[in-house]
């Protein structure tokens, strides 16, 4: 009686049966997936075991940036890869063999030598050598380099993390043959990530690349890039990955950007950014993106400042005003240039200049107060948009001002006009620690029990 195929259940994912067993790998036909600088892989990749695979698998990697580096070219730039590319599925057989044969054929061509390589690896290491080898090839590695990365101690794990760091290794400015260095050094995996991490502190003590690729690929080389030391044989001042020079920031300031949480993230974003933030259009000095950098969430508000720099200053803002906003607020400010620029022609139409979003926007509500704007279609005009002008009102206090003239509608004209001209007095709010209720003003209104002033209800 002839086997029947087992059935497929549903919660057994995409894998595929074959009624009988299949020496003969799937070559898979083209998916398409991104692959970008923050891509870390599937769970079982990063666990180190073998993932489950859909029967037609492939990668598509795109890496995007704004310029490409020339190929022989000094350290500047950046890198782009943009191709489609397809890979096979490895060999799900139990014969090694079928690997090893696989290898040797088109398109992985791999030299006999270079498969003995790859088979001191193991199983997985042949597996994921078949998953990422286009990747790889689109990336610039040859087959020798790809099989003396995987014959390595955790070489499944080097791939993926070469692949997973090399668009932020290229934009540091590393070549290829420098990536191919640290990747087959002393703990290559971890180590390509620490380069990452420790670059732009090690280039603010002086250190090229060159040192720091000798520091990754020496003893210890997560000690080596760890070190807070300058660089005693620096002749010239440190530049960022385009060559230009970096901002002049002290060790002191170094420190405390390190010491602060985000701090890390902060002097990146000064490494990338700062020195198109000193040119024109804003023109900044070293002093004020280091102080824009050193307040909470300062890295994200100086990427969102180069990103948003130009449409703000056409939009009529100067760098006098974006300065004076983001120097006074202790956080919040990728969010504030944010508002500021994408909902810029509405508070327009609601009466608001440019000189009056700066004035609101310099408080420490800021965000929440142009938000509350927007949602509640508050004129510049009107009694409770003069009093946020003028004032600083709590989003509480500005509610409770909006409940008192609704309610007021539904009273007598002059019950209207007396609700009106408390808008503009102080409020009182319930104190959150008493818990105690200030008096309320009777207006004679359902409800009424926003907090007013005793005295202005003795007429009522």
């Amino acid at each position: 009686m002839p086997k029947t195929p087992p059935k497929l259940n549903r919660f057994e994912g995409t894998k595929r049966y074959e009624p009988y067993p299949s020496s003969q790998p799937d070559h898979g036909m083209q998916q398409s997936t991104t692959l970008s600088a923050g891509s870390t892989g599937t769970h079982q990749e990063r666990a180190g075991t073998q993932p489950r695979l859909n029967a037609h698998s492939g990668t598509s990697l795109s890496t995007r940036s704004s310029e490409a580096p020339p190929s022989n070219g000094p350290r500047s730039g950046t890198h782009e890869v943009s191709m489609n590319v397809q890979e096979a599925t490895p060999a799900t057989g139990n014969c090694v063999k079928d690997q090893e044969t696989l290898l040797t054929t088109a398109p992985y061509l791999f030299t006999p030598d270079e498969c003995d390589q790859i088979k001191d690896g193991g199983r997985t290491a042949a597996n994921r050598v078949i998953q990422r080898h286009a990747t790889l090839k689109a990336l610039g590695f040859e087959n020798a380099s790809i099989a003396n990365m995987v014959r390595r101690k955790n070489g499944p794990t080097i791939l993926n993390a070469v692949i997973q760091q090399f668009p932020q290794l290229r934009y540091l400015g590393y070549t290829l043959a420098d990536i191919k260095k640290i990747a087959t050094g002393q703990d290559g995996d971890s180590t390509l990530a620490n380069v990452v991490k420790h670059h732009t502190r090690l280039a603010y003590l002086g250190y090229t690349h060159t040192d720091i690729v000798g520091k990754a690929t020496g003893e210890n080389p997560r000690k080596q890039l760890e070190t807070t030391t300058e660089n005693p044989e620096a002749t010239a001042g440190a530049v960022d990955c385009k060559g230009n020079p970096l901002l002049s920031l002290t060790d002191g300031e170094i420190d405390k950007l390190l010491t602060i949480s985000g701090g890390k993230f902060a002097l990146d974003a000064i490494y990338r950014r700062g020195y198109d933030l000193t040119q024109p259009p804003l023109s900044f000095t070293s002093a004020q993106i280091f102080r824009i950098a050193s307040k909470r969430g300062g890295g994200h508000t100086l990427e969102t400042l180069w990103n948003r720099r130009k449409s703000l200053v056409d939009k009529g803002y100067s760098a006098n005003h974006i300065y004076s906003i983001l120097k006074n607020i202790p956080s919040g400010g990728s969010v504030l240039l944010y508002r500021l620029d994408t909902w810029h022609s509405e508070f327009l139409a609601l009466g608001y200049s440019i000189g009056l979003l700066v004035r609101i926007a310099k408080r420490h509500s800021q965000s929440t107060m142009l938000q509350y704007i927007r949602s509640n279609q508050i004129n510049a005009g009107s009694a409770i948009g003069q009093r946020l002008i003028k004032e600083n009102p709590t989003v509480l206090e500005l509610t409770a001002l909006e409940a008192i003239l609704a309610l007021a509608t539904q009273a007598p004209a002059h019950r209207q006009e007396q609700a009106t001209r408390l808008v503009s007095l102080p409020v009182q709010v319930p104190s959150e620690q008493s818990g105690a209720l200030a008096h309320s003003a009777n207006l004679g209104l359902p409800n009424a029990n926003s907090t007013f002033p005793r005295t202005l209800s003795s007429n009522t």
